[in-house]
C-alpha cells in the first residue's frame, strides 16, 4: 500500500513548481500555461528534478481531477444567450472553419496511410483553440475589445463545442476499430444529443430549486459542496452512459451557467478552478517523457506549421465567406492559432485507443508550446502583416466583401418563412426536444436494468422487474402527454390553415387533422417497440405495465398537463431570466481613425484606496484625462456608470484614454489604503460605550465637527440621554454633557480615539 504522505508530496512539488513555472513565463510575456507544461516537463523527469513526481496512478488521478475543473470552467463561459451576441456569421465561420480543418488533415492524414480512427484524431486536434490562452493574450495586449478580438474570442469559445463533438465522434471511431460496426458510430453522435439534451432540461428545471431552496439557510457552503457534489455526480453519470468524464463535466457547467446563480457560483470555485487547472496543465508535463522530444522535433516542427499556417487560412477563408472584412478576418484568425485544452484530452484518448504510440502525447505538448510561444509574435505583428488587405486597396477583394456581407445580411434579415411554419415553430422543436428526451430514456433502458435489477438474485428480480418497468414508464409518460398535446395542437393549426387559406372544406380539415393524429400515434408506437431493449420484454410484464400506465394516463390526464404547463413555464423563465447584456463593450476599427486613446481593463485590488469611493471623489477624469466607461462586478456588467458609481474589490473597469493617462490612472487604483483602513474587516468590529462627563469639551458639539468617522473610523450609532435612548443620528446631533454614546468601532480605533481626542 502506497503511503498517503506521498500524495501530499506529489501535490507539494507540483504546486510550488507550477508557482515558480507561471512566474518565469510571465516574466518572458508568455501564458503561464506555457510555465505550467514545461514545470510538469521537469517534475515529471527524475533526471532533471529532485524530488520528483514518478507514481503514473497518483498522476492520472490529479489529472482526472483537473480534467473534471477545466472543462466545468469551459462550461460556465458558455451561455446559449452567448450565441445570440455573437451573431450567425461567427457561429457559421467556426462551422466552416471546423468543416475545412477536418476535411484537409483528413484526406493528408490518409493520404499518409493513417487509419480512419487516428486521422478523426489528428483533425480533432487542431480543430480546437486554447480559450485560456487567447484570452490572456487579447488581455496583455489592450485588443480584446477590438472587433478581430471579438471575433478570436467568439470563435475560440464555440470551438470548445467542436471539441467535445469530436470527443464523441473519436469514442465512436475506436468502437469501430476494436470490432463494432458503422452502425455504433450513428448510434453514439445520435445519442449524444439525446444526453444532452437529458442533462440540460433536466438540470434546468431542477437546478434553480435545489440551489434556492439551499441559498435560504445561513450555510453559504452548503450551495458550494451541492455544486462540487453534483459535478462529480454529472461527470461520472456521463461515463457510465458511454462517453467521457469531460463531457459529463462540461454539459453541467453549461447547465449552471443558465442559471442566476452562475456569477456566484464562478466566484466561489474560482479559487479551485485556479488550483485543479494547474494540476491538469502541469501533469500533461509530467506525462510526456523528455527524451523523446529531441526524436520528435521535425514532428513539431510539422505541426506548429500545419496550425499557424492552416490554422489562420481556414479561419480567414470562413470569416471572409461570412462577411467579414478581409483585414478584420485576417489579424482574428492570427489570433486562434494556439491549440487548445482540448489537443491534451484527445491525444490522452487516441493513445489510450492504441490509435498512437506514447511518442505522441511529447508531439502534441511541443506543438501546443510551440504555437503559444510563436502565437504572440504573430499577434503582435498581425497589423502590419495584414496591412496590405487595407480598406480600398483590393477592388475585386472588397466587392467580393461586400457581396458576401449582403448575402449573409439579406439572409439574417428576410422572413422567417412561410406563415405555416411560423405558426407551428415552437410546436414542433418542442415536440422534437421532447422526443429525442424520451428515445434516449428508453436506449439507455437496459443500461439502467443492468445496473439497478440484475444485481438481485432470481428470487428478488421476479417483483424488480415490473416495478423497474413501471418507473420507467412514468418517467416517459409526462413527456409522451406534452408530445401528444402539442402534436394535436399542430394538428389543429394545419387543419385551420387547410380551411381558411387553401379553402379545403370543414368537415375535410377535421379528417386531415386525424388520419395525422392516427398516423404519429402508429409510427410513434412502432419506434418506442423498435427501441425497447428485446430482454426486458418477456412474459406478462410488459402488458401489466402497460394497463396501469393507460389507467394512470386516463385518470392523472389532466395533472400531467397541468404538471406539463407549470415545467414548460420554468424551463422558458430559466432561459429568459438569464438573457443580459453582454458583459464585454465593442469597439470597432477605431484605430484607424487616429484617435489618440486606448482602452484597457484593470481590476481594483482588495487594498486600494478606492475602494469604497465614487468616481467622482477619485476624479480620475479631472486628474489623469482618463475615464471609466465600463464596469464588471461579479460577473455581470453594470447597466449605468455615472459619477456616484462607488468602487469595489475585484471590480474589473474599464478605462478609456491615452497611454499615458491610462498609465497614470493604473498607478491611482493601485496606491494602497492605509492599513489601519486596510486590514479592518467586519468580524473586528466591537460596541463601546463612552459618557461623556461634565465639563467636558465636547459639550455643544455636534457629531459633524467631531469627524470621528472620517478620523478615527468609529460610527455613533446611539445615544441614550435623560435615559432615552436615541438612533436617528446624522451630522447635526449635538452632544451634551451626561449623554452616554454607544461607539461602533475596532479595538485600535477605540484606543486611538481615547489617546487623541480630548473627552
Amino acid at each position: 500500500m502506497v503511503d498517503p504522505l506521498f500524495f501530499i508530496q506529489d501535490l507539494a512539488v507540483i504546486l510550488i513548481s507550477a508557482t515558480l513555472g507561471g512566474y518565469c513565463a510571465r516574466l518572458l510575456g508568455l501564458s503561464p500555461v506555457v510555465g505550467y507544461i514545461a514545470a510538469g516537463l521537469i517534475v515529471g523527469t527524475p533526471a532533471i528534478a529532485f524530488p520528483y513526481v514518478h507514481d503514473s496512478e497518483r498522476i492520472a488521478l490529479i489529472a482526472q481531477l483537473g480534467v473534471v475543473f477545466l472543462m466545468f470552467s469551459i462550461g460556465l463561459r458558455f451561455r446559449l444567450e452567448r450565441l445570440r451576441e455573437l451573431g450567425l456569421p461567427v457561429v457559421l465561420a467556426t462551422v466552416l472553419t471546423a468543416v475545412i480543418l477536418f476535411i484537409t488533415i483528413r484526406v493528408a492524414a490518409g493520404w499518409w496511410g493513417l487509419s480512419t480512427g487516428a486521422a478523426v484524431a489528428l483533425a480533432a486536434i487542431f480543430m480546437n483553440s486554447s480559450s485560456a490562452i487567447i484570452s490572456k493574450l487579447l488581455e496583455e495586449r489592450g485588443i480584446g475589445h477590438e472587433r478581430y478580438g471579438q471575433l478570436a474570442m467568439g470563435i475560440t469559445l464555440l470551438e470548445d463545442i467542436v471539441a467535445v463533438f469530436m470527443l464523441t465522434v473519436l469514442g465512436s471511431y475506436l468502437i469501430v476499430e476494436q470490432g463494432g460496426d458503422t452502425v455504433s458510430i450513428l448510434s453514439t453522435i445520435g445519442l449524444l444529443s439525446g444526453f444532452a439534451l437529458l442533462v440540460f432540461v433536466g438540470g434546468l428545471l431542477a437546478l434553480p430549486k435545489i440551489f434556492t431552496s439551499l441559498s435560504r439557510g445561513k450555510d453559504s457552503e452548503a450551495l458550494s459542496i451541492c455544486v462540487a457534489g453534483l459535478l462529480f455526480s454529472i461527470a461520472l453519470l456521463s461515463v457510465w452512459a458511454g462517453y467521457s468524464i469531460a463531457l459529463g463535466a462540461f454539459l453541467f457547467g453549461v447547465v449552471v451557467a443558465e442559471t442566476t446563480y452562475r456569477p456566484r457560483i464562478e466566484r466561489t470555485f474560482r479559487g479551485f478552478k485556479d488550483i485543479f487547472l494547474t494540476l491538469f496543465f502541469v501533469t500533461i508535463g509530467m506525462f510526456v517523457d523528455v527524451t523523446l522530444l529531441p526524436g520528435a522535433f521535425g514532428w513539431i516542427l510539422l505541426g506548429v506549421l500545419v496550425a499557424l499556417c492552416l490554422r489562420s487560412l481556414a479561419a480567414f477563408v470562413s470569416l471572409f465567406v461570412c462577411g467579414e472584412h478581409p483585414r478584420n478576418a485576417l489579424q482574428a484568425a492570427f489570433c486562434v492559432t494556439p491549440l487548445g485544452e482540448f489537443s491534451f484530452i484527445i491525444a490522452g484518448v487516441a493513445i489510450g485507443g492504441g490509435l498512437f504510440g506514447e511518442s505522441f502525447q511529447a508531439i502534441v505538448v511541443g506543438v501546443v508550446l510551440g504555437t503559444s510561444l510563436l502565437s504572440p509574435v504573430l499577434i503582435g505583428r498581425g497589423d502590419r502583416l495584414s496591412a496590405f488587405l487595407e480598406v480600398g486597396r483590393w477592388p475585386l477583394l472588397e466587392r467580393w466583401h461586400f457581396f458576401c456581407r449582403s448575402l449573409i445580411v439579406n439572409r439574417s434579415a428576410a422572413k422567417q418563412g412561410p406563415k405555416l411554419w411560423i405558426l407551428l415553430r415552437k410546436r414542433i422543436i418542442q415536440i422534437v426536444v421532447e422526443l429525442v428526451i424520451v428515445f434516449t430514456v428508453v436506449v439507455f433502458a437496459w443500461k439502467w436494468y443492468q445496473t439497478l435489477v440484475e444485481p438481485f438474485g432470481p428470487s428478488i428480480k421476479s417483483w424488480i422487474a415490473p416495478t423497474f418497468w413501471l418507473m420507467l414508464g412514468l418517467l416517459c409518460l409526462l413527456p409522451l402527454a406534452a408530445v401528444w398535446r402539442n402534436f394535436s395542437a399542430v394538428a389543429l393549426i394545419i387543419g385551420d390553415y387547410l380551411h381558411r387559406v387553401k379553402g379545403i372544406g370543414s368537415a375535410k380539415s377535421l379528417r386531415i387533422g386525424l388520419l395525422l393524429r392516427v398516423v404519429f400515434v402508429v409510427v410513434l408506437a412502432l419506434t418506442l417497440w423498435v427501441l425497447l431493449p428485446k430482454e426486458l420484454a418477456r412474459g406478462w410484464t410488459p402488458l401489466l405495465v402497460l394497463s396501469i400506465l393507460g389507467l394512470a394516463l386516463g385518470f392523472l390526464w389532466r395533472d400531467f398537463i397541468r404538471i406539463h404547463s407549470v415545467l414548460e413555464s420554468d424551463f422558458e423563465f430559466q432561459l429568459s431570466e438569464n438573457k443580459r447584456s453582454s458583459s464585454k463593450i465593442l469597439f470597432d476599427d477605431w484605430r484607424r481613425g487616429n484617435w489618440d486613446f486606448n482602452i484597457r481593463e484593470f481590476t481594483i485590488p482588495d487594498n486600494s484606496i478606492a475602494v469604497g469611493q465614487t468616481l467622482e471623489s477619485i476624479a480620475l477624469r479631472k486628474n489623469t484625462g482618463c475615464s471609466v466607461v465600463g464596469i464588471e462586478r461579479q460577473g455581470l456588467r453594470l447597466a449605468r456608470v455615472g459619477p456616484l458609481t462607488q468602487l469595489f474589490p475585484g471590480d474589473e473597469v474599464l478605462l478609456l484614454g491615452s497611454d499615458q493617462a491610462l498609465a497614470q490612472a493604473e498607478a491611482i487604483l493601485q496606491h494602497s489604503a492605509p492599513a489601519d483602513a486596510s486590514e479592518s474587516h467586519i468580524e473586528d468590529l466591537v460596541l463601546k460605550r463612552l459618557l461623556i462627563p461634565s465639563g467636558s469639551e465636547l459639550h455643544g458639539s455636534t457629531l459633524g465637527e467631531c469627524h470621528w468617522s472620517r478620523d478615527f473610523d468609529i460610527q455613533v450609532v446611539a445615544i441614550r440621554r435623560n435615559n432615552l435612548t436615541y438612533n436617528g443620528l446624522d451630522a447635526r446631533t449635538q452632544l451634551l454633557s451626561g449623554d452616554e454614546l454607544l461607539l461602533l468601532g475596532t479595538e485600535r480605533s477605540m484606543e486611538r480615539l481615547a489617546a487623541e481626542q480630548p473627552i
